[in-house]
């Protein structure tokens, strides 16, 4: 701090073969640029909008609780990154693609070489986490936690901030793009899930089917979005009407707000353009939106704040 134009170099090292020492990466970055960098990384991993992730309780017998995703260090940024989930997002498979060397330029690198990573790094999270994303989000229309296994359990708490923080590297601020089409339409699609489990619960006595309907459709929305809006409309019809005529029983007021709310998002989108295809940046903001959670849930009981698990 006495001295915030001191350089420091940093180098990541690698024996790839075991035997021979291969440099990564080697560049010299001064205090005031690391300070400065790091304050970034924790505030761009907060780009998100609220979103509370379901998980069990840490000691055995609590009741499981809801979550504030973690801010994740660099390495783990890669951690994720390199992990492929499959099976409904309940099978991780590590693969390679990005290293140490790639997470520092994401907390120190601006400008063309940021752009770079961060774009290649937004399109694999995506590919790579959309199963688990789904999970999580059908999941938690049910309040239920979904089962990931100890390992890997925590990228759960890191997903979040990182679509927040690779959005934020490249210019997309959640101030704008919580405004913006692909965020509402994620929005919509999990606000329909909601309204569908309440459903179940009023005419089917409890029957949640495997899938809901706004999960079902989060596949055709992240690529094209006019069309999967086109089929919800017609999907969500028996939903909405019994929302509209349901008399009495604990679950009239949830249903009713649920249908304002739809009804709310619905006239946002009215007037913005819908795409008919979907970059990645979209996609990555979609998926926000169908993690995301009314302000509404900030005073449930069973909401449990930890403090940030890591911080860069």
């Amino acid at each position: 701090h006495d001295a915030p134009t001191t350089e420091v170099r940093i180098f990541v090292l690698s024996k790839p073969d075991g035997f021979r020492t291969k440099v990564l990466m080697s560049e010299r970055y001064s205090v005031e640029r690391l300070l400065t960098s790091a304050n970034e990384w924790k505030t761009c991993c907060r780009n998100t909008p609220m979103i509370l992730i379901r998980q069990f309780a840490v000691q055995k017998g609590d009741k499981p609780s809801w979550i504030e995703p973690f801010v994740p260090y660099p390495a783990e940024v890669v951690s994720c990154l390199n992990t492929v989930w499959q099976r409904s997002g309940t099978h991780p498979e590590p693969v390679p693609g990005f290293g140490i060397g790639d997470a520092l330029g994401l907390l120190l690198e601006d400008g063309v070489t940021l752009k770079a990573i961060a774009t290649r790094a937004i399109r694999t999270v995506v590919t790579n986490s959309l199963t688990l994303v789904l999970a999580l989000g059908q999941a938690h229309q049910q309040g239920l936690v979904h089962p990931m296994g100890k390992k890997y359990g925590k990228q759960a708490l890191l997903l979040p901030s990182i679509l927040g923080l690779l959005l934020a590297k490249l210019g997309r601020l959640k101030g704008e793009f919580m405004k913006d089409a692909p965020f509402l339409v994620g929005r919509l699609l999990s606000l329909a899930d909601q309204l569908h489990v309440q459903y179940c619960h009023g005419v089917r006595k409890g029957q949640v089917p495997p899938q809901l309907v706004g999960n079902a459709l989060m596949a055709t929305a992240l690529e094209q979005p006019r069309q999967a809006v086109d089929l919800l409309a017609r999907r969500i019809l028996p939903y909405q009407a019994w929302a509209q005529t349901v008399q009495g029983g604990p679950e009239v007021r949830l249903a009713k707000y649920l249908l304002g709310e739809l009804g709310r998002v619905s006239a946002e989108l009215k007037n913005l353009e819908l795409p008919a295809t979907s970059r990645d940046g979209d996609k990555a903001e979609m998926l926000l939106g169908y993690l995301a959670r009314s302000e509404k849930d900030k005073g449930d009981e069973t909401t449990t704040s930890i403090s940030e698990g890591a911080s860069a």
